[in-house]
Order: C-alpha cells, then sequence, then structure tokens
C-alpha cells in the first residue's frame, strides 16, 4: 500500500501560489498538479508497484529493435528493391521494425506470433552457424 503524498496530503493537486516558478501542470481554480506525486496522491519509490512499473522502459522497443536490425540484415543482403544496399536495410528497419512495434501493443495474438517468428530467425542462425562450422554449407 503506497502512503499519501506529504506535500499534497494526498489530494493530487496544490494550490498555484504554492508552486511560482518552474513548470507548471494547471489544475483548474488556482490549483496546480502536485509536482512530489505528479497528481497521484501516492509517495513515489521503490514501495509504490505503479511507477515502479511505469519507469521500467517498454519491451516494445526490444521488439522493435530485433525486428527492425533482423530486417535490415535481410534487407541490405537480398535486396528486394532495386537501389542501393544501404537504401534497401533502412527500408527493411523501419517498415519490419514499425510493423512489428504494431503487432505487439494492437493484435490480440500479435506478441504470441512475433516470439514464434523470433524463435524461427534464431533457429535459422543457429542453423547456418552449425552448418558454417562443420563445414557443410557448401
Amino acid at each position: 500500500m503506497a502512503q499519501t503524498c506529504s506535500a499534497c496530503g494526498g489530494a493530487g493537486t496544490i494550490p498555484s501560489h504554492l508552486q511560482p516558478y518552474g513548470f507548471k501542470r494547471n489544475a483548474g481554480m488556482g490549483m496546480d498538479v502536485c509536482k512530489s506525486c505528479n497528481g497521484t496522491g501516492k509517495v513515489r519509490g521503490a514501495g509504490n508497484e505503479e511507477d515502479a512499473r511505469s519507469s521500467r522502459p517498454p519491451k516494445t522497443l526490444k521488439v522493435v529493435w530485433f525486428f527492425g536490425l533482423t530486417a535490415a540484415f535481410f534487407a541490405g543482403v537480398l535486396q528486394p528493391l532495386p537501389t542501393d544496399w544501404f537504401i534497401n536495410a533502412v527500408v527493411g528497419f523501419v517498415v519490419f521494425g514499425a510493423l512489428a512495434g504494431f503487432m505487439w501493443e494492437h493484435v490480440p495474438y500479435g506478441r504470441l506470433i512475433l516470439m514464434i517468428v523470433a524463435l524461427l530467425i534464431l533457429s535459422l542462425f543457429g542453423f547456418a552457424i552449425y552448418r558454417a562450422e562443420t563445414g557443410q554449407l557448401n
């Protein structure tokens, strides 16, 4: 259980004349959002689960980077567009990174689909490395 904020007394707002300088968010009728608790009325810190959850980076970013870099590698090597390899890699990174981020956040089974595809990509890389190390590649 989070403790109430000592600056605003748990209300989440504070009179405007008590925060005269700096960045302020208006809460109406001469009140501003409390800077200490950001309007939640609860103390920030390790005991507050919501703040601990919101301070972590989103997992979507990792998914976007993984699929974006993988697509950039494949698009740069395979060159699906009739342009330079660098342009192909940038387009592959942007398109597939955005697609992976959208699927992760908005498609109902998108996370499961992306996890399966990521497992297949990693197993493909592992199989190619194994074949190269054992001399079976060519």
